[in-house]
């Protein structure tokens, strides 16, 4: 789902790119519903994956101060990049700034992937390891080691 979403960031900023630049002319209503949905793509991004290692590294007591912690952050560089949009953004200036949104969203996108096909490897050997030991085949000291 998260790839999903990050894909759809992708079209949207590039849809929006290609408007500003002229080569893609959209109307007010369809510009506002790809902006909406844009906002929409980066939601689940940015939201989901800092909450669920603040569960795994902060566990239920700490985790809400992990989070705060994420956000302040994120507000933060949100903050820094708001000065450099204003310095390069203005009327008829928008393409340097949805031309980087569409280089991050490629980025974001790939090395999500990578990120996320990485767990999926490590989940995969862990239950295979679990299984093992439960049946038998593997000790508990080498399923140790292997991991």
């Amino acid at each position: 789902m998260i790839l999903v979403c990050n894909s759809m960031s992708i079209l949207c900023s590039l849809s929006l790119y290609l408007n500003v630049i002229g080569s893609l002319p959209m109307s007010l209503p369809f510009c506002l519903l790809t902006i909406f949905s844009w906002g929409l793509a980066w939601a689940l991004p940015f939201y989901i994956p800092p909450g669920i290692l603040a569960l795994e590294l902060g566990g239920k007591l700490h985790a809400a101060l992990l989070t705060n912690l994420f956000d302040g952050a994120g507000f933060l560089l949100s903050a820094a990049f708001s000065k450099v949009a204003m310095d390069q953004g203005g009327v008829g200036r928008w393409s340097t700034i949805l031309l980087g949104f569409v280089i991050s969203s490629f980025i974001t996108t790939i090395s999500m992937g990578l990120s996320m096909s990485k767990s999926a490897v490590s989940v995969s050997v862990s239950t295979a390891l679990t299984t093992d030991v439960l049946n038998g085949d593997v000790s508990m000291t080498e399923a140790k080691k292997i991991m």
